[in-house]
């Protein structure tokens, strides 16, 4: 996707800024209700910043905001990024090969506890509203926009608001109108993913013909054994096999 974009005529050019970065995710993020972690992941692979302005000024706006910023830089250590994660709550590290990059990434999934201080939210419940699709094609309607209190005319379909009616022309966002939280399952699912993991799979072999009950494609085929047969890993609560 990154070689895409940088083939494409519409892709990025120019010098970096961190300070232009910064002050982009503290206003993308500064619709998100309190009750939701905002972080921010920044790969960086350029020595320097060109900044139009003092860095240090919104990099105390993002920590005032709870925006937590976690670095990885592509090329070597960079002083200015690694105070950005530190005074965020976030992490820093230097991509060594490619292997460390994934490593690095994968350590930042799991969801990280909220600092418990004048800033942290309060524990109570959220009214949201699961809002339906409304598929491009046809009139257009005004459209808000996540971090906009404007609408605009669109014509490219966008979410419903199950209180109000408005569309939103993305997800998750809070509706301007009546104020209700907007989720999809989606995003319900990955929160509960993290909060009830499942539990471990099996590993297992299976029939040389046997294919994934997630993606319906066949499964791979198991190296070192006499007999043909596929590896896979089963399920404990329904025995389906997956890839």
């Amino acid at each position: 996707a990154l070689r895409a974009l940088a083939a494409s005529d519409d892709g990025c050019g120019g010098d970096a800024s961190l300070q232009n970065a910064l002050e982009l995710a503290r206003d993308t993020l500064s619709s998100v209700a309190s009750f939701v972690s905002r972080e921010v992941l920044l790969l960086s692979s350029s020595l320097t910043t060109c900044d139009p302005g003092d860095l240090l000024a919104s990099l105390s706006s993002i920590a005032a905001s709870r925006v937590r910023c976690s670095v990885i830089s592509l090329l070597a250590e960079v002083y200015i990024c690694r105070r950005i994660a530190r005074e965020t709550g976030g992490e820093y590290g230097v991509a060594l090969s490619q292997p460390h990059l994934r490593e690095l990434l994968l350590r930042l999934l799991p969801p990280r506890p909220v600092c418990q201080d004048k800033l942290a939210p309060t524990n109570s419940l959220v009214k949201v509203g699961f809002p339906s699709r409304v598929p491009p094609g046809g009139a257009p309607a005004l459209t808000y926009s996540a971090g906009s209190s404007k609408p605009e005319v669109r014509a490219d379909g966008g979410f419903a608001c199950p209180q109000c009616g408005v569309l939103h022309a993305e997800l998750p966002t809070e509706c301007p109108v009546c104020a209700l939280k907007l989720l999809s399952a989606t995003d319900l699912s990955k929160t509960y993913h993290h909060l009830f993991p499942l539990p471990l799979f099996k590993q297992q072999l299976g029939p040389p013909a046997a294919l994934c009950f997630g993606c319906g494609e066949a499964l791979p085929a198991a190296a070192r054994n006499a007999a043909p047969a596929t590896h896979g890993f089963t399920c404990g609560a329904c025995g389906a096999a997956f890839c």
